[in-house]
């Protein structure tokens, strides 16, 4: 997935390949990737949008750590698709109340009782990698 700086970084990535995915490293929340106009383009031509809440750097000044909830409206508001995130269970929490994320299934969830457990992990008692290919 390309990860993106510049205008001419996506231009050339638009005319060269058929990259679903980009990822914006926004300086400030006034960059071309967030103009309405621009984001619009993107959707035309079925582009999908990584943003990044971690860091005030990377994030046009909307980091989670300071202000979750209006740090992902924002990025909601800006035709996020990925949203890199420190609290996944928070924001997954936050979209199903907005309806923007479909929940799971009974089918579709997946068993988590096959993860080491936190005692295993302090204790380094994790599963043999040779156990895992036998199996």
């Amino acid at each position: 997935m390309p990860i993106l700086s510049t205008k001419s970084n996506v231009d050339s990535f638009m005319l060269s390949y058929q990259t679903p995915l980009f990822e914006f490293l926004l300086t400030n929340d006034t960059s071309i990737y967030s103009s309405l106009v621009f984001l619009d383009s993107l959707k035309k031509m079925n582009v999908k949008i990584w943003y990044n809440a971690l860091f005030n750097s990377i994030s046009g000044g909307h980091t989670e750590s300071i202000d979750a909830i209006n740090s992902w409206d924002w990025f909601i508001g800006h035709n996020a698709y990925v949203i890199q995130t420190d609290y996944p269970f928070h924001l997954v929490k936050y979209l199903n109340q907005l309806g923007l994320h479909e929940r799971l299934t009974k089918e579709d969830q997946y068993d988590l009782t096959k993860l080491p457990v936190r005692e295993a992990i302090e204790k380094k008692e994790l599963i043999d990698s040779s156990e895992i290919k036998s199996k």
